[in-house]
């Protein structure tokens, strides 16, 4: 091939993203989402001092409590005359998991683009024509 010829190649990258890739990241995607709601429903519920032997807040509470582990000691809560609860561990948790869910599904993102790379010729005719 004489380097005229070459120059009248081009790569070409098709980059494609597997449906198994993106059924992965919306599974992580809905998981995380429905930690963070029950997450959020907790914080709610502390904040505006719902009756913890309510069964709704109970059922709340223990759907919650093996999410809150790794975030319980972090930081103190702000207890007010009323009852009510800031707890910031419980905003922490949201956070880290929104953070993780996010690289998670980013990094399956990235990652799982398969390309191919092709080489086209472009006619002699199309390029006299362009000049």
């Amino acid at each position: 091939m004489t380097p005229s010829e070459q120059s009248n190649e081009r790569v070409v990258v098709h980059k494609t993203r597997s449906s198994g890739n993106r059924a992965i990241t919306g599974i992580i995607s809905w998981i995380s989402g429905a930690i963070e709601v029950i997450l959020a429903f907790r914080f709610g519920l502390l904040l505006f001092g719902a009756n913890p032997e309510a069964a709704f807040v109970d059922f709340i509470y223990r759907i919650a409590a093996p999410f809150m582990v790794p975030f319980e000691a972090v930081f103190g809560v702000t207890e007010t005359r009323m009852g009510s609860i800031f707890d910031w561990s419980t905003l922490l948790a949201i956070l880290v998991y929104a953070v993780v869910a996010w690289g998670l599904t980013s990094l399956i993102r990235n990652v799982g683009y398969s390309s191919s790379t092709t080489v086209e010729q472009v006619e002699k005719a199309e390029r006299e024509h362009i000049e």
